[in-house]
């Protein structure tokens, strides 16, 4: 997968199941701090 991909992946997941659920899922801090800073940049 393109990080593409991933990343339109990502933002279902993020609508699908919510961001707890996914950070779960990542398991990784490095990831989950990224993805939050990615979603507060977008409010």
């Amino acid at each position: 997968m393109n990080k593409n991909q991933i990343f339109s992946a990502i933002k279902r997941g993020f609508e699908i199941s919510g961001i707890n659920a996914l950070s779960m899922a990542a398991g990784s801090p490095s990831v989950n701090k990224a993805l939050q800073e990615m979603i507060d940049e977008q409010r």
